[in-house]
């Protein structure tokens, strides 16, 4: 997935497109909801429970943050959360702390 700032440089390489449209651009980049079928975030370690790096959409609309953990008893990498949480999340965007 292409960064914030990697969709902004090559948007900008187009100048004739104006700089409102780039705004414009931008602002729906950020903003944009990835479906899960279509890509998943990186797998996190979550040592600590309280790390979650995405915010996640479920079927129903909700939105809360989360985070890909390992599960040692099924040996797969699955979303942080209740069996019907997971079940239910449909899109995914990233969390970005500077």
């Amino acid at each position: 997935m292409k960064t914030i700032k990697e969709a902004a440089n090559e948007a900008f390489n187009d100048i004739s497109l104006g700089v409102d449209y780039l705004f414009e651009e931008g602002v729906e980049f950020a903003q944009r909801w990835i479906p899960v079928e279509e890509e998943l975030p990186e797998d996190s370690v979550c040592f600590d429970l309280r790390y979650e790096n995405v915010l996640v959409k479920t079927k129903n609309g909700n939105v809360t943050t989360s985070c890909r953990i390992w599960n040692l008893h099924l040996s797969k990498w699955e979303w942080k959360g209740s069996g019907t949480f997971k079940d239910s999340i449909v899109f995914w965007r990233p969390i970005e702390y500077k």
